[in-house]
């Protein structure tokens, strides 16, 4: 979608590395699982990356003339 979308990996990433830290029975253990969320975060990165490329791009938009705004009739003195 955005740059949102690698926002909300890492964020996905960092809570899932704290849990797995204070679950997992070793570091190497740990180590595996990040590598894994490190490679599933580029492989979405990529995929968002490629939509937006695919998009085709947005026609220019012309500037509008503005046209004069009419003239407001006073009403008569007395």
């Amino acid at each position: 979608m955005r740059r949102n979308t690698l926002l909300i990996d890492a964020g996905i990433a960092a809570v899932l590395a704290i849990v797995v830290i204070v679950i997992a029975p070793g570091l190497a253990v740990v180590g595996i699982v990040a590598l894994l969320v490190v490679i599933v975060c580029a492989i979405s990165f990529v995929f968002d990356l490629r939509r937006h490329r695919s998009r085709p791009a947005a026609p220019p938009r012309l500037a509008r003339e503005r046209k004069p705004a009419p003239a407001r009739r006073r009403s008569p003195r007395r």
